[in-house]
């Protein structure tokens, strides 16, 4: 993201992210954003020859999904929605 960018920018990036990873999921990939590589943020600069104007705020992790694979088996369990949701109508 842009250095000159204010900080409210950020909620513009995750729409543009949420986008980017439903175009993805159109074409057959699985991705995943992550926060952590922004951590090292010299070592993704060098690599990829971004300026110092980029502010490095997310990475995303592209791939073409197994679903077989063990670790894409796991279903977790879900809470219903009415438990943390309120429905207000008029």
């Amino acid at each position: 993201m842009e250095r000159s960018l204010t900080p409210w920018s950020v909620f513009d990036l995750g729409l543009f992210v949420h986008g980017l990873l439903l175009g993805f999921a159109a074409e057959g990939l699985g991705a995943c954003p992550q926060a952590m590589p922004t951590a090292y943020p010299e070592t993704i600069r060098d690599e990829l020859e971004i300026p110092d104007t980029i502010s490095i705020v997310l990475a995303i992790s592209i791939g073409y999904p197994d679903p077989e694979a063990t670790v894409n088996q796991y279903q977790s369990t879900r809470r219903e929605i009415n438990e943390f949701v309120r429905w207000y109508t008029p």
